[in-house]
């Protein structure tokens, strides 16, 4: 019996020094992944601002490429309108219920019938957002940048 608890004491600790060893090991992916990103974003900066294409070495070199598609900018939320946004809702089973059959009969307590809930969120579609801006309307604050990158050859 004694041999078994033992075991079990050595298998917890041994599970507990990987989780530590897992978690230290992501740290490091993640500081690695994050000096990356931060040497591209220098490596694009100075190659705009010298208007260079090419940086070529010995063994490499580095080109600036212009990104496929755009990215979504918002710098003010303020002014999007809401048509941009999704509601979700989180109630008790219970009180979906009673909220359903106070609306009047029609679509829209047919449509809301059948749903599970969640927390009321205000989320913005920015899929929508951007195909929005991509047709030419006009939204205070949000706009489609393209943007570059580099690629190393």
């Amino acid at each position: 019996m004694d041999r078994s608890a033992s075991y079990l004491k050595a298998q917890k600790a041994e599970s507990e020094l990987a989780q530590r060893e897992a978690e230290r090991f992501q740290a490091r992916h993640n500081a690695a992944e994050n000096r990356e990103k931060r040497l591209k974003q220098m490596l694009v900066w100075f190659m705009i601002s010298r208007n260079t294409q090419k940086l070529r070495g010995a063994l490499n070199t580095i080109s600036l490429q212009a990104n496929s598609s755009p990215s979504l900018v918002i710098e003010e939320t303020i002014h999007i309108p809401d048509s941009f946004y999704r509601a979700k809702v989180e109630i008790t089973w219970p009180e979906w219920c009673e909220m359903v059959e106070s609306l009047p009969p029609g679509s829209l307590q047919d449509r809301l019938g059948n749903p599970d809930g969640r927390t009321v969120q205000k989320e913005l579609q920015r899929g929508i957002l951007s195909d929005a801006l991509a047709r030419g309307e006009a939204i205070t604050g949000v706009s489609l940048v393209k943007g570059n990158h580099v690629r190393l050859r």
